[in-house]
């Protein structure tokens, strides 16, 4: 719930962040090297299904960072989940899986330089 409430970090412009921004920058520069490293491990390790919802769910929080997206898109195990439509046997984890897809799809700009054509179509498409 934390992730929730709190906005991506941008790129930033040049400018160092003010004391108000740096607790915000801390807590996403610690989930994307310390928390994203773990969620990914665990979903390539098939979870239970009761527990695949809330990892989805997490890592649909943590893509909108620009920077955690840039180190989770070339992971092999993100690639090979992505592109397995029936990886998901419940409901609820395939919504989850869904809402990540489209929270991915914020970074279309550059999303297209990490996976071919075919692969990105097919993400789009799954994200409708």
């Amino acid at each position: 719930a934390v992730l929730e409430d709190r906005p991506a970090p941008v790129e930033p412009a040049g400018a160092p962040p003010g004391p108000e921004e740096a607790p915000e920058l801390e807590l996403w520069k610690v989930t994307e090297e310390r928390l994203l490293p773990l969620v990914l491990k665990n979903l390539a390790g098939k979870p239970f299904p009761d527990v695949r919802f809330h990892v989805w769910h997490l890592l649909a929080l943590i893509v909108r960072s620009r920077s955690a997206a840039y180190k989770m898109v070339p992971s092999a195990e993100m690639r090979d989940l992505l592109l397995d439509f029936t990886s998901e046997t419940g409901a609820e984890a395939r919504i989850a899986k869904h809402t990540f897809v489209v929270a991915l799809q914020a970074h279309a700009d550059w999303l297209s330089a990490y996976l071919d054509e075919t692969v990105a179509g097919l993400l789009a498409e799954f994200a409708r």
